[in-house]
């Protein structure tokens, strides 16, 4: 008796390493707004720590079969508040529901997530703080910083530069890149759905009190990382829902 409690409590405790980063609830999310810029009708949409600012010029997207529309916007956020070291990434992301959030007990997820591309929009505080022109010129930080709402053991996405980003820039190294940004407050991005990628399909709330119900969401997410030791914490999440 005594093994199998030892094994359900290794049980619970491998269930809880594959709950995906906890985002917050549509609902709590500042509502998104349409704008008017340049005589360009736009969405925007702005975090609740007024860190950044997501603008995307449509939030659905057609798919064809053989093509599907750019993700295409781009990022405006305020250094002064970015944390200590904190770097800022935008991404195209994929959420997958295949069951009932109701029904996730003992730490189980049935969501997944995929990051389909990202893209570095300031990197480790180098446009609030220090010299852009080398990363190695960075301050060191060893206060950690305070924990928001939305802190995370794990950094969501990968931590290179630009994956599937169709505005990349043709500098080769990390400091050019991080010069370019230094000093500027906007950076666009173009993110391409792959072309496995389902259609956003998502099923009917029983009431409205009901939890998050099976299928397949979009988001343009703008999130902060921290590192503090070896650990990567993610400090801000933004999620701007699309369609496909």
């Amino acid at each position: 008796m005594p093994s199998s409690s030892s094994g359900m409590r290794q049980k619970m405790r491998d269930l809880k390493q594959v709950v995906p980063l906890a985002t917050p609830k549509e609902s709590a999310e500042p509502l998104q707004e349409e704008i008017t810029k340049d005589g360009t009708k736009m969405f925007k949409k702005t975090s609740s720590d007024e860190k950044a600012t997501i603008c995307l010029y449509k939030v659905e997207y057609q798919d064809l079969g053989c093509d599907t529309d750019a993700v295409e916007g781009f990022v405006m956020y305020d250094a002064t508040k970015l944390s200590a070291g904190e770097s800022l990434y935008v991404a195209l992301v994929g959420r997958f529901r295949y069951g009932r959030e109701e029904d996730e007990v003992l730490g189980m997820s049935l969501c997944r997530e995929m990051y389909m591309g990202h893209k570095l929009v300031c990197a480790k505080g180098v446009c609030a703080v220090g010299d852009p022109g080398s990363l190695s010129e960075i301050p060191s930080f060893p206060t950690q910083p305070q924990p928001s709402a939305f802190m995370d053991s794990q950094q969501p996405g990968p931590s290179a530069e630009y994956i599937n980003d169709q505005d990349r820039q043709s500098s080769s190294s990390p400091s050019d890149a991080n010069r370019s940004t230094a000093n500027e407050d906007k950076v666009h991005f173009s993110f391409l759905f792959p072309e496995d990628a389902p259609v956003s399909t998502v099923m009917q709330r029983l009431s409205p009190d009901s939890g998050d119900t099976c299928g397949v969401r979009y988001y343009v997410r703008c999130y902060g990382s921290l590192d503090v030791g070896e650990e990567h914490h993610t400090i801000s999440v933004l999620n701007f829902p699309i369609r496909k």
